[in-house]
């Protein structure tokens, strides 16, 4: 199977950022660590972008590992493209997450 091209919308990069100096404030390096973390998930996404849950329409989501965060995407099959939509806290609102994901939807 190949690796699908993964795309990170200028939304999803900035939650990221917000995130990154939210950790590396808490802690020297933490910040790194989410974001090596972040970036393990993105290359499991590229590879099986299927294997994580469907959230919301045309999206899913694939929680991070050891942070309380959620990649959230979508799958364009004939692109062999996915789109990152967002990053967000686990314990936000869903329906909070489904309209700020909408807003940045390609469909």
């Amino acid at each position: 199977m190949s690796k699908y091209n993964v795309k990170v919308l200028k939304e999803a990069n900035l939650d990221l950022q917000e995130a990154i100096e939210y950790y590396e404030a808490q802690k020297k390096d933490l910040g790194l660590e989410f974001f090596t973390k972040y970036t393990q998930k993105e290359d499991r996404i590229a590879e099986n972008p299927y294997a994580y849950e469907q959230f919301a329409d045309n999206f899913r989501k694939a929680n991070l590992h050891r942070f309380p965060y959620s990649a959230y995407y979508e799958v364009a099959e004939q692109e062999k493209e996915v789109t990152v939509n967002a990053v967000i806290h686990q314990n936000r609102n869903p329906e909070t997450i489904k309209e700020k994901i909408a807003k940045t939807s390609k469909k």
